[in-house]
Order: C-alpha cells, then sequence, then structure tokens
C-alpha cells in the first residue's frame, strides 16, 4: 500500500542507464523551479498567494512549477460543503517545511526553515533559475482514460558531476480546476471564482508517485550518465472524496540529493488519447440591449475548433432567467475551422434584473450517446454572461411591490454605497407584518455619507391610469448621532432612462430614537406612510427611480411596500379567437394554412405592432404579412393567415407572438403546433383515433391508452416537451404489443402548463397528444 493511502494502486518501474535519451536534453542548462506552497481554503490571505504563484508560472513557464499543499488548520474542513484537499504526503511535508504562518511556500527547499512568506518567493527563484544545474530532466506522462492507468516516463542526463555521490528523483501529482470553497478569493485572486461562487483550486498535491515522499535514489551522479524510469500506475476514482479527474492532472519531477536542497524540477501535463480531446472556443457575437426596455435578444456565437480531432457534434445552451434554450450543431468542423451558432431572437419575458448565460459544450460528438468520453480541455473559457435591467413596455398599473419575492420586478442600480434586500427574516421586520424590506444603512462607520443608492423601477403605465399616486412606508432610526438626516428621492423618466426628473425629495421622521450600537431593526407598527402624486403624468409612461442619499449621521433606514394606485381610464384589451393553432398532419412537401382573428376587446382603439413566429429553427410556419401599425377599433376584429409547410415527418412546435399596444400584456401569444407525415409507415401503426390520456387535464397521474397495429412488437420511448419545444421529462421506455396498449404515466413532478406527450422510436415520432396539467 502506498504511504497514506487505503487504496490499492499498482506501481510498475524500471530503472535504465543504458537506452539512449529520447526526452532529455543534452546539453548543458541552468536551474528550474520547484515551489511548494502551504496554503488552505480557511486561510484569508492564501488566495493572494496563489495569485503570485500562477504569475510566476505564467512568467517562467516551463521553468517554475507550483505545488499547492493543503495542510494544518486553514486546510480543514469545517463545514459539511467543503472539500477536503489534504493528503497524507502533504501533512508531512508541511511540518519537515517548517510552515508557521500561510501562505508561505518553499522554493526549491534551499532555506531553512523551508517555507518562507510571498514577497520573497520570486527573488530566490530568479536566483535558482540563473544558477548552472549538474543534471537535465524531463518527463512525459500519458493517461488511459478507460482502465485509469498513467504512465509516466522520466529522464535525466548529468551534464557536469554532482558533488553528491548520489541523488533522489521524486514525483508529486496535482490536479487543476478542482471547484470548492476559498475564504476572500473575490478580493484577491477573482479571476479564478466561477460564476456560480466556486473557487477554482489549481496544482493541487493529490498523490506522491515515488514509493517514498523523498523520492527514488539515482546512485550514479558523474557527467555523461543517464537514466529513465517508467511508471506505470492505476489511479484511483476519488481522493478524499474527490474525483481524481485525470483530464486535469499534472506530474512535477524534481531532483534532490537528499530531502533539501532540490537542483532542479520538470513538469508536464498529463496527456490523454487526441481522440477524447477536443478543444473549442467560444466567441461571442450576440445582440442584446443595454437599454431597459427591448422585446426580444438575439444570443449568437462564433465556435472554432482548435485541435486536431474533427468536431462533428455539439450543443449549446442559453440560459435567460431560468429558461433554457438548445442549439444542435450537426456537420464537420477540422481544426482552425468556424461555424456561427444562431439562436434568433428570443423573447425576453422577464422583467426587472435579468441573468442570460450562453454555455458551451454539451454532447461533444455525440457523447451523450455514444457513451464515449470527449473532453474539452477549454472549459472555463467556454461561456458569456449577461447582467442588467429590462422591463416590460408599460409592466405595471396598479401595483404594490411587497419585496416578498425578491427583486423580480425592479433592480439595484451600480452605486457606491452599501444596499440590502432582507429577505424572509424569522419575525416581521416590514410594513404590514413582513418579513422583507429594503435596508440602507446610515452609520459613518459604513462611510456612505452623499453616496447615493439606487433602485428603478418598471415603467409605470400612467397612458391609463388617472389621479396616480405613489405610496411606501418607512422606518427610520437617527441612532442618537445628532447628525444631518438621509433624503428619500423619487424620479421618473419619460425617455426610457436618458433623463430623470426629481419628483420628490422628503426628509424622514424619526420612527425611532434607536442607538448608538447595532442595526436598528424596526417592527412592523414602526413604519409611516408617505405618498406622492403622479397626477401631472397621466397619458404617458414613466420609470420610476428611488434613490436614498445618507447624511452625515443616522443608524438605518427601512423602506417597504412601494405601491401605485389611481383610476383606470381608456384601457385597449386585445384578445384572439385561439390559444393554439393545431395544424394536425400535412404531408410533407405541401402546406396547410389556418385564420387567428385578433379582437379588440376594449375600450380604445387597438394598434398591433408586429406579429411574428418565435422559436422555429426550421422556419416551416410563416405568418401573413400586415401594414406596420394596423389599427383595430374598438369591437372589431381582424384575421391573419398562418400557414404551416413541414419539411420531415417529424413533430414541429413554435409560438405566434403579436404585439400591441395593450397595456396590460405587451404581448399576445399562440401556440403553433404541426406534424410531418412523410412516407414513413410508423405513424400509422398508432390509430392516432384511439390515441387518449385519462384524464386530461391531469393533475398527478393519469393512463395513456391507444391501438398498435403492426405484427411485431416495438419498443418506444415517452417524453414531454413544453410548447417551446424544450425537453421537459423522459418518462421511460415501454415495449407495444399489436391491439389496445395501456401505460401509466407519473407528472406529479411537472408543472402545470400545457406539453405534449410524444411516442418515439429509433428518434422518429410514432406520434403526439397535447397534455394539460392541472393543480
Amino acid at each position: 500500500m502506498r504511504l497514506g493511502f487505503l487504496v490499492a494502486i499498482i506501481v510498475m518501474s524500471m530503472w535504465s542507464n543504458t537506452t539512449a535519451q529520447t526526452i532529455v536534453s543534452t546539453e548543458p542548462s541552468n536551474r528550474n523551479v520547484v515551489l511548494e506552497e502551504f496554503t488552505g481554503m480557511y486561510c484569508g490571505w492564501c488566495p493572494d498567494g496563489h495569485r503570485v504563484a500562477n504569475e510566476l508560472a505564467e512568467k517562467y513557464k516551463g521553468r517554475f512549477f507550483p505545488i499547492n499543499i493543503h495542510a494544518d488548520y486553514y486546510g480543514t474542513p469545517q463545514k459539511e460543503s467543503d472539500i477536503d484537499l489534504r493528503t497524507e504526503v502533504g501533512l508531512k511535508l508541511d511540518t519537515m517545511a517548517g510552515a508557521d504562518a500561510y501562505p508561505t511556500g518553499s522554493i526549491n527547499r534551499n532555506t531553512k526553515p523551508w517555507a518562507q512568506r510571498r514577497i520573497y518567493w520570486e527573488e530566490n527563484a530568479e536566483s535558482v533559475l540563473s544558477q548552472p544545474s549538474p543534471v537535465n530532466l524531463a518527463v512525459k506522462a500519458d493517461a488511459n482514460l478507460e482502465t485509469r492507468e498513467l504512465s509516466v516516463l522520466v529522464e535525466y542526463y548529468y551534464t557536469s558531476d554532482e558533488v553528491n555521490p548520489t541523488n533522489n528523483l521524486s514525483l508529486m501529482l496535482t490536479q487543476s480546476e478542482i471547484l470548492g470553497y476559498q475564504v476572500n478569493a473575490e478580493n484577491l485572486n477573482p479571476d479564478f471564482v466561477t460564476e456560480e461562487g466556486d473557487y477554482r483550486h489549481q496544482h493541487t498535491l493529490r498523490m506522491c508517485l515515488t514509493e517514498s515522499i523523498w523520492g527514488d535514489q539515482i546512485s550514479e551522479t558523474k557527467a555523461g550518465t543517464f537514466g529513465k524510469k517508467e511508471y506505470k500506475i492505476i489511479l484511483p476514482e476519488k481522493i478524499r472524496d474527490i474525483d481524481l479527474d485525470l483530464t486535469k492532472l499534472e506530474v512535477i519531477a524534481f531532483i534532490a540529493p537528499d530531502k533539501a536542497d532540490i537542483i532542479t524540477a520538470a513538469g508536464t501535463r498529463v496527456t490523454i488519447p487526441d481522440e477524447n480531446m477536443v478543444m473549442l472556443s467560444l466567441e461571442d457575437m450576440s445582440n442584446i440591449s443595454e437599454n431597459y426596455f427591448y422585446d426580444t435578444f438575439n444570443p449568437k456565437v462564433k465556435v472554432t475548433n482548435l485541435f486536431d480531432t474533427e468536431v462533428t457534434q455539439f450543443d449549446i445552451k442559453v440560459i435567460a432567467n431560468e429558461k433554457t434554450y438548445t442549439k444542435t450543431f450537426k456537420g464537420s468542423l477540422k481544426k482552425d475551422e468556424s461555424t456561427i451558432v444562431d439562436f434568433g431572437d428570443l423573447l425576453a419575458e422577464y422583467s426587472g434584473n435579468y441573468y442570460i448565460k450562453i454555455e458551451g459544450f454539451h454532447n461533444i460528438n455525440n457523447s451523450d450517446e455514444t457513451g464515449k468520453l470527449v473532453v474539452d480541455m477549454d472549459l472555463f473559457d467556454n461561456y458569456v454572461t449577461y447582467n442588467g435591467l429590462h422591463f416590460h413596455r408599460k409592466a405595471f398599473d396598479k401595483t404594490t411591490f411587497s419585496f416578498e419575492k425578491g427583486s423580480g420586478n425592479f433592480g439595484s442600480l451600480e452605486s457606491e454605497n452599501t444596499r440590502f434586500l432582507v429577505s424572509h427574516a424569522t419575525y416581521p421586520i416590514g410594513a404590514k407584518k413582513s418579513r422583507d424590506a429594503l435596508l440602507f444603512h446610515l452609520h459613518e462607520n459604513y462611510e456612505v455619507e452623499g453616496k447615493k443608492a439606487e433602485y428603478i423601477f418598471g415603467e409605470a403605465n400612467l397612458t391609463i391610469l388617472d389621479d396616480a399616486k405613489l405610496y411606501y412606508y418607512y422606518a427610520y432610526s437617527h441612532g442618537d448621532f445628532g447628525k444631518t438626516d438621509p433624503s428619500i428621492i423619487f424620479s421618473v423618466s419619460e425617455d426610457d432612462g436618458e433623463t430623470w426628473k426629481e419628483i420628490a425629495n422628503h426628509t424622514p421622521q424619526h420612527t425611532q430614537q434607536g442607538t448608538s450600537s447595532g442595526t436598528y431593526v424596526p417592527s412592523s407598527s414602526d413604519y409611516i406612510q408617505d405618498s406622492i402624486s403622479l397626477k401631472g403624468y397621466f397619458g404617458k409612461a414613466v420609470l420610476v427611480k428611488l434613490s436614498v442619499v445618507p447624511g452625515t449621521g443616522g443608524n438605518a433606514l427601512w423602506i417597504d411596500e412601494i405601491s401605485f394606485d389611481g383610476t383606470y381610464k381608456n384601457i385597449t384589451e386585445i384578445s384572439t379567437d385561439k390559444k393554439e393553432i393545431d395544424f394536425g398532419y400535412v404531408t410533407v412537401g405541401s402546406d396547410k394554412t389556418e385564420e387567428i382573428t385578433i379582437i379588440n376587446s376594449g375600450a380604445a382603439e387597438l394598434e398591433i405592432y408586429s406579429i411574428q413566429v418565435l422559436y422555429d429553427d426550421y422556419n416551416v410556419f410563416k405568418v401573413e404579412e400586415i401594414e406596420a401599425n394596423t389599427k383595430v377599433a374598438v369591437g372589431e376584429s381582424i384575421k391573419v393567415k398562418v400557414s404551416f409547410e413541414p419539411k420531415e415527418n417529424d413533430l414541429y412546435i413554435s409560438q405566434l407572438a403579436i404585439k400591441s399596444n395593450d397595456p396590460l400584456q405587451a404581448f399576445k401569444s399562440a401556440s403553433l403546433v404541426g406534424e410531418g407525415e412523410g412516407n414513413s409507415v410508423l405513424s400509422s401503426k398508432i390509430d392516432k383515433n384511439t390515441l387518449k390520456l385519462m384524464p386530461n387535464p391531469v393533475t398527478d397521474a393519469g393512463m395513456l391508452s391507444f391501438d398498435f397495429s403492426s405484427k411485431e412488437a416495438l419498443t418506444c420511448d415517452l417524453q414531454l416537451i413544453d410548447i417551446s419545444g424544450q425537453n421537459i421529462k423522459e418518462i421511460g421506455s415501454y415495449l407495444l404489443n399489436r391491439g389496445k396498449n395501456t401505460i401509466s404515466i407519473d407528472l406529479s413532478d411537472i408543472s402545470s402548463g400545457k406539453y405534449f406527450l410524444l411516442i418515439r422510436s429509433n428518434k422518429s415520432i410514432l406520434n403526439q397528444l397535447p397534455v394539460m396539467i392541472e393543480r
């Protein structure tokens, strides 16, 4: 058993001093550096040590090899979610190095104690790098992904006599890109923090590959001596419950006379077979507006193959406020070839703070189907994100923002001030006995004097709201500071946020005397209500912004229950005679046309801005063009033609979006569904007239039944998709026999809404059935 490990590791090694060198140079060279950095995830300054080590490794690339050793108190997990990066080898090295502060590190173990502060690393490293080395060292390592066998070749060549008659060769295995916690990483090494908040631990010691942690002996050290050693090691799946990822490993080799004073070092990334390795780059070409208002956004990326392996397939995902869209590339990308993946216009259905992430790459070369591991070696560069504020046109009229559900309908603007949304306290801290409110710290210790904290709200629809007022509740404590109070300011914009006009500047009353120590936390009874008239803005649609400007004193200010109210006038309302246009079965190569009636059901003239088809990757649905800004009188209607021309024997699902001046719904939608029917006889095997789900609408579970006409049994897969065509659930595989078939289906884990149940065989659709889930 290897020292410190409870896993069986098979080691085969062979010394040779006769075979000719293949990877090591015989020309004299200078020494290389190995940095053993003693660190830990709970060490506050350790991310800065990682930064310094990474910068030195980049500056002296190929000659400076860091090994991050997690040890001592700072490396000990403290929470159940913590990963354990410690090793028995690392703990022994930490003790030998005399590490008494963290981060600290050893440069070639050439000081006493070995461990020294990071401010000395570069100076010591430069000194070592300038010194001639009596021996050259090279290492090569390969991994077999199926057997997990690591093959390591080490060669050395003495270009001059080494003063010690024997030396030791040590091998250490490190792993990069291990995701876990790291205190203070955002401040000291933010480039290695993922969007999800995980820290990317690099060069982390995993195990020693030599029989002794002090190395295997080299018995001949005179000039002209060549030697090599080969290791074959079966690597464990995990070390202390952390996956040992074969695609992110490095081997560091070094030679020393004994334990200290390392002479030189070499390192290599563990290579995996080319057939399992790709390198794809993602260049963002998206058109996503920076304005507060837009109807659609267009994610688009350029993908380039940077590696020799041909890429024939991959998926790219767009995640927009928890809704996921997927595009699949199928074709051929050879090295240096590129393709554009364009998602087209996606409907911007969110309001307030938004988050968009374009993420690659999944299912590379159909790996999900084949089960063959294909690794993108550039994983952490293959995404792009957008954050900002977006509001629907005429997003609200009579609305109350109680903050009970977070920040879905408003957004905080960039500001130097401290801002908090207090959410789900254990007792009421907001107005009207709510447990949520906006907290603004005012204490001078926060150094926020005169610095605005701002929140912007979606467009207030005063085109239909007369005698409008804005109401809000606040609670304020000056904390006995005796200095100037804060200001509560409301502003409006009539030009989409380009310019703002201040409509109220209120100084809050003291609702509680409070104290100069601790943060004032109000009870619901502390709050008082204030109001602002918006009467002068009737007939307009305006953005509304709240600003709090701290004075020179005070403890805390809380704001809650911001609301708008008034009298509705002249409301336009759009309606349609269909929520869905189902074209049924249409022969491939032919088309079918249906009509949808658009009705003005309101009290003012309806204006239709546009009608468009969304999510139609195959361009099979067409909508009749209408004149821009078509007007429909009260009680009147117009008919619009929509056609379907299938290209294959498949199910097609899209959505019709009608944009109008209806103040309460910026878009009116209708689902588009149709299925192509070609020469395949598969569709006829399931009698569509007998296809039923009982009950439908379904609450939790239902019974699917149909007649199957094939003489031979057939295996089918059941799949649930939503109205945009996204896969929601793989229900299972079933054997179909001739005659009546019944299948029990559990849908208790699916949200309410409309879906389609697909019956597939060998990726062909046998039939499909609309399903409504209601609870």
